[in-house]
């Protein structure tokens, strides 16, 4: 099966297809929201120009572009609409504790997760975690911290797209692609890398 955008399985898995993929992202973000591609560009550039906050908001804006390309991508817009609808009828269930290091963006995190975006929170979840599926609250309890909750709703996630058409590919391009990664661009050096510790 063919992919949308005019990709193919094989260019997800190349590093010619990850820029690739990134231009396609960029041209339909270009044209919902040139700003937003502005803004995105430029976070791009110098990630450590922007404040706390501007970073926040910035990621938490583009999440659900994020995911709508995603859903596109691997042609599951209906799947992934009825899991939106899911998630916010349970939101009012998330909770937001502090002190877990798996956590470091998750007030990002719980921002898109309250708002039904479950593959934009996963994105999140992903910039710091990418090894969310062999991580989760068992790193918690073995440092005896008590934010076991922040953990376990990333599980959920986590096991909320794997059970989506396509999850384990989406979970596994979100390692190597992630537009939420201001520091990891696609093609860089340390986005190379990151890839290979993952794999």
């Amino acid at each position: 099966m063919n992919l949308n955008f005019g990709m193919a399985f094989p260019q997800l898995y190349t590093r010619d297809g990850l820029l690739t993929l990134d231009q396609r992202f960029l041209e339909e973000l270009g044209f919902v929201s040139p700003e937003l591609l502005k803004q995105l560009q430029q976070g791009r550039q110098q990630p450590d120009e922007l404040t706390p906050s501007q970073e926040a908001a910035l990621l938490i804006a583009l999440g659900p572009y994020v995911e709508n390309f995603i859903a596109k991508l691997f042609k599951i817009e209906a799947r992934v609409a009825g899991l939106k609808m899911a998630h916010r009828e349970r939101a009012s269930s998330f909770a937001t504790q502090a002190g877990c290091p798996l956590s470091e963006k998750i007030p990002e995190y719980h921002s898109l997760k309250a708002s039904g975006h479950a593959i934009a929170a996963l994105a999140m979840i992903t910039v710091d975690t990418p090894m969310v599926a062999a991580s989760g609250h068992r790193i918690c309890n073995h440092q005896k911290q008590d934010a076991v909750i922040i953990p376990e709703i990333e599980t959920r996630s986590f096991k909320d797209v794997l059970e989506l058409p396509y999850g384990p590919e989406i979970h596994s391009l979100l390692t190597r692609w992630n537009p939420l990664n201001l520091r990891r661009p696609p093609g860089s050096l340390d986005s190379l890398r990151e890839q290979c510790a993952v794999a």
